[in-house]
């Protein structure tokens, strides 16, 4: 049996590996019918390893929207460029360990949990802002500061190529962070919450475009755990009279961005949290006359509020979201992952206050995160929710009060979830459910291509989550091979469509022989199963035209083979070449440490990258170590690089 438990820096945004306290005693178990989609298309990009956090935004200035992914464990962080139809062949990495060498080791770990793209000097070209906890040993006497680091958007360049500005953090676990223009001067501003190595404190703290490294534009707010851990926080106007900063001079308006922030109860070291509810919201109001927030702690300060989702349960928000759902710039949607019940609770504002307690069903699954955002374009909001973990086989412990979750939870296929707005009225449609494979750590909706009225695309990342059974054991995703989540996945929709998901024929029978299965003459049951895979309703009917065909036989046509030592066939792609890739940027375009050792002695090398000593040519990456020892070769830390056959005239 497996039980969840609580790490006070998870935050479900980015998929960290526990999932909070042990789930109170359930009394039935829920059943959900969940209608199956099939993507129109999904597509696989590699990037480093375990990509805890996405973004989306146009980074090279084309007008197409790229991808920037974080790394958890990782040195580096990934870019992939557009190609302006919605492919992203097109990658680069970006070094970013506090070790100045790209050799760098496990100890120099940067370990980056957040990434956003946005425009913090106001020139009109995006900037990317991450922030990287660089990881920590036992016994060491010091604690390592994180790095919250903005690279300068250059349209001429390459991401890595572009200049940076970092910022030590003393406290260096991160909970959250979002960024926006709050204080509506036309530079996007960073607001990021992180504890301390002690879990005593944690701090919001405020860096203010064009220039957050200076002082002067720096805020930081100290509050005790005591109070509450904010596992969640987002920006957004809250609706106050506003007044002074924003316009050059100090007069005018301020149409600023509130800070949401949401509470789990009271949290002491060595105790862990009080009983209570996890459905505590807070809301601080930018000040635009002093530009500063208010502090929480203090009973004196104005611009404060302070009030309840009223969840019916004690279990933990897994995910929350606020949106502006009327176009009058301010909040008036608030929804959350309602613990295990499988549903979503929604609140609107009405004048004001907060009408609670709606709900939406979800079905047999722990959200990972939820985002509030009009999905198909049809001017309504929608929810976004990818799913951790399937919750359809529970057992209760009524004598230690505990609900755990069994193997069968974590072998399922995880699915990213989209409940749509009834176009129809108020309310919301039954979930569209799209497997996805393994947990996702974070999936996103964006523009990634057509027009601005067709259907987003989901940009879905996974990485090794971790679990513990009841008896201290631990579950890997990977089964233990750390950092094999090291690809995205882009999952393209139609807002109409409609395709064959399932073809099945009977009688039919195995041939253990042959492995395959053998139809045989005669009459057949053929069974096509047609759904609509769009995200709108559909209704009417469809024209399916069946052929039976036999395939015998069949050769296999080599492509192009060498054996490196003279022997080369290219008959069947006379126009291919060989074409080189630094992912890395280890080497400039066209370039990389593949290449042919050719039959080196120890007195003479082809190159000086080669091994000293081979008995014959081959094509690899490793390369001499020029230790004193003439054996000595193979592969440096960190390398990522590709030898890709390309073939046709335009090497496609």
């Amino acid at each position: 049996m497996l039980s969840t438990f609580e790490y006070a820096r998870n935050r479900t945004k980015e998929g960290r590996t526990a999932v909070f306290l042990v789930f109170l005693m359930l009394t039935s178990l829920m059943v959900s019918l969940v209608p199956a989609v099939s993507a129109s298309h999904i597509t696989q990009y590699a990037v480093q390893r375990d990509p805890s956090h996405l973004s989306v935004g146009d980074l090279d200035c084309d007008g197409h929207n790229d991808i920037v992914a974080v790394s958890m464990m990782g040195h580096y962080i990934t870019v992939l460029y557009n190609d302006g139809s919605g492919g992203f062949q097109d990658r680069q990495d970006v070094f970013i360990s506090n070790n100045e060498s790209q050799r760098a080791g496990f100890v120099d770990t940067a370990n980056s949990v957040d990434v956003e793209i946005a425009d913090i000097d106001g020139d009109d070209v995006n900037d990317i802002v991450y922030y990287q906890e660089n990881i920590r040993f036992v016994g060491e006497s010091f604690v390592r500061p994180g790095n919250l680091t903005t690279m300068w958007g250059d349209c001429s360049e390459r991401v890595n190529q572009w200049d940076d500005t970092e910022i030590t953090v003393s406290n260096p676990y991160h909970l959250g962070m979002e960024v926006g223009d709050i204080d509506d001067d036309g530079n996007d501003d960073i607001v990021l919450v992180t504890q301390d190595a002690t879990a005593a404190n944690q701090y919001i703290q405020i860096y203010r475009g064009p220039d957050p490294s200076l002082l002067t534009n720096q805020q930081s707010i100290p509050v005790p755990l005591t109070n509450g851990l904010y596992i969640e926080m987002m920006l957004g106007h809250w609706g106050e009279t506003v007044q002074g900063g924003g316009i050059p001079g100090g007069l005018g308006d301020c149409e600023d961005l509130d800070i949401w922030l949401l509470r789990t109860p009271p949290y002491n070291i060595g105790v862990g949290y009080s009983v209570g509810h996890y459905d505590n919201m807070t809301v601080l109001e930018y000040d635009c006359l002093t530009n500063q927030y208010p502090n929480p702690m203090d009973a004196t300060a104005q611009g404060i509020h302070e009030f309840k989702l009223d969840a019916d349960h004690n279990y933990p928000l897994y995910g929350i979201d606020i949106a502006d759902t009327d176009d009058n710039s301010e909040i008036d949607l608030i929804a959350a992952i309602d613990g295990i019940t499988g549903n979503i609770s929604y609140a609107t504002k009405s004048g004001s206050s907060w009408d609670t307690q709606n709900y939406v069903h979800l079905g047999d699954y722990l959200g990972a995160s939820l985002t509030i955002v009009d999905v198909n374009r049809d001017g309504e909001v929608d929810f976004f929710v990818p799913t951790e973990v399937t919750l359809t086989r529970l057992q209760d412990s009524t004598a230690q009060n505990q609900t755990y979750l069994l193997l069968d939870n974590l072998r399922e296929i995880n699915s990213v979830e989209i409940i749509l707005a009834d176009p129809s009225g108020p309310g919301y449609l039954s979930s569209l459910s799209f497997d996805v494979g393994r947990r996702p750590t974070m999936a996103i909706p964006g523009q990634l291509q057509g027009g601005d009225e067709s259907a987003y695309e989901i940009v879905i990342g996974q990485r090794d989550y971790g679990y513990r059974f009841s008896d201290g054991a631990m579950w890997l995703d990977t089964q233990g091979w750390a950092g094999a989540g090291d690809f995205l996945s882009v999952l393209t929709l139609d807002n109409e469509d409609v395709g064959i998901t399932g073809v099945t024929i009977a009688p039919a029978s195995y041939n253990p022989a042959t492995g395959q299965a053998e139809i045989g003459e005669g009459t057949r049951w053929v069974n096509v199963t047609v759904k609509n895979t769009g995200l709108n309703p559909l209704t009417g009917s469809v024209d399916v035209d069946l052929e039976v065909k036999e395939v015998v036989g069949g050769t296999d046509t080599v492509v192009y083979s060498n054996d490196f030592e003279g022997n080369e066939d290219t008959a069947n792609c006379a126009n291919c070449a060989f074409v080189k890739n630094s992912y890395t940027g280890m080497y400039g375009t066209g370039a990389s440490s593949w290449h042919i050792e050719t039959n080196s002695t120890e007195t003479q090398n082809a190159s000086w990258y080669e091994a000293d000593s081979n008995p014959t040519d081959y094509y690899w990456a490793g390369m001499d170590y020029n230790g004193d020892n003439e054996s000595d070769s193979g592969y440096y830390n960190n390398m990522d690089e590709a030898l890709i056959r390309e073939r046709g005239p335009d090497r496609r």
